[in-house]
């Protein structure tokens, strides 16, 4: 014990302490011949720095070398028990699901379990939302005694995701089994009825969807008069607005100040007449705008607008499957340069444009959105239509109409800003 302090204290010909190994790389691993000689070295302030760093590493492998052993005996017995778990869980899992008569699963999680649907021998598999799901996906749920697949989804925008664009690309991953099928002209059925949206809503995407005239007609007879928006003139309205977008700083995702404002006031007017916040959605395209239309929202509950904060504020493709009784759909871009960011894709303005029951408010530059979109220059000529005929349901326009009058002036109420709410009583 005295040699070891008295060695480690040694000090060089400049006075400075000299350690017995140093840090770092580059020393090469000895051969067997120098690992023995070197083993049985006595005097270790004989050796060089190199041969010290050499006999430090070789000590600790010995120290090692056992661990080792048993650190690969652990890992070969942790290896077979999270086997032997697997295959239990897949024995009670297939117990389970084999007395239903129905099991449904999501896509993503069939990669991880094929082979428990392999072993439920499946006679029939259905794929919802086929058009958006990898044609691996519905490859692997087919099992040897499956003898009918039906798939169910989107004709018109047959497009899934994929985590890589350029390997989507490069193996034409972006088109389902669903799209390849009907467009070698596979045949098949078309729904021809909806449900959720009276015509002056359902016919804003004709361009994509042609109602049959039996459907339509069905759809007025079911519904003569459509259920008006409390405390709007007019169940389906774009405001223009041609206000600058800019970027959200926690987010570094695009907004638009606004548009932001003037959807949370139009959130807590329709409140105020009377709606539930589960009857409205907030939609828009951006998690910016998503950060920004909720401040303006939680700033309400602030001054005392009871369910401000809970109006549902998400994403388009967050909403999707979802619907509301009223939608605020707020489109951002407003640039100049063309570019419609995400609602530049028919699957994306179809989400959008789909998902209200009874009223639908756009705020978003429609000049904008008329010269760079095919899609949304026919659901603006459609609204110039709906105005042009007379009619009280939709139409583009600067201002947007409230049944309801301004307590100063007593005149009827209209709105193009946030600001506009203010001092406004609904009848």
């Amino acid at each position: 014990e005295e040699r070891l302090v008295e060695d480690t204290c040694r000090l060089d010909a400049e006075g400075e302490h000299v350690p017995l190994a140093r840090g770092g790389g580059g020393v090469p691993w000895l051969d067997a011949a120098a690992e023995e000689a070197l083993a049985e070295e006595d005097e270790l302030w004989g050796l060089d720095t190199t041969a010290r760093e050499q006999l430090c590493r070789l000590w600790m492998a010995k120290l090692q070398e056992p661990l080792h052993a048993e650190l690969a005996q652990l890992c070969d017995e942790h290896e077979k028990l999270v086997k032997d778990k697997s295959h239990l869980e897949r024995s009670l899992q297939h117990d389970v699901l084999g007395k239903a008569a129905l099991v449904g699963i999501t896509a993503p999680a069939l990669g991880k379990l094929a082979s428990l649907v392999g072993a439920l021998e499946p006679d029939v598999v259905l794929v919802d939302d086929a058009s958006e799901v990898l044609e691996s996906h519905v490859l692997v749920s087919l099992a040897p005694t499956t003898r009918h697949l039906i798939l169910v989804g989107d004709g018109a925008v047959p497009r899934p995701g994929t985590p890589s664009h350029r390997l989507g690309r490069q193996f034409r991953l972006e088109a389902s089994m669903f799209g390849r099928l009907l467009a070698r002209g596979v045949q098949h059925a078309a729904l021809t009825t909806q449900r959720r949206s009276p015509p002056h809503l359902s016919h804003l995407l004709a361009s994509l969807y042609p109602p049959p005239r039996d459907a339509a007609a069905a759809s007025a007879a079911a519904a003569p008069n459509a259920p008006s928006v409390r405390g709007v003139e007019r169940p389906l309205f774009w405001i223009h607005s041609d206000k600058a977008e800019e970027v959200e700083p926690r987010t570094r995702s695009r907004a638009n100040g606004h548009e932001a404002a003037f959807a949370a006031a139009l959130a807590v007017y329709l409140l105020r007449q009377g709606y539930e916040p589960s009857q409205l959605a907030v939609l828009t395209p951006y998690a910016g705008q998503v950060e920004l239309i909720g401040r303006e929202l939680r700033a309400a509950k602030a001054r005392g607008v009871a369910g401000a904060s809970d109006v549902p504020v998400q994403s388009v493709f967050g909403f999707e499957g979802q619907e509301a009784d009223v939608v605020v759909l707020s489109l951002v871009r407003s640039d100049g340069g063309g570019s419609l960011g995400p609602l530049q894709a028919d699957r994306c303005a179809v989400v959008s444009l789909s998902r209200a029951r009874q009223g639908l408010y756009v705020i978003g530059n429609a000049t904008l959105f008329r010269g760079a979109s095919r899609l949304w220059e026919d659901v603006a000529a459609r609204l110039d239509q709906q105005r042009r005929a007379g009619s009280e349901q939709g139409a583009v326009g600067d201002w947007l109409a409230l049944s309801a009058t301004r307590s100063d002036t007593g005149r009827p109420a209209l709105a193009r800003s946030a600001a506009d709410f203010e001092g406004v009583a609904g009848n």
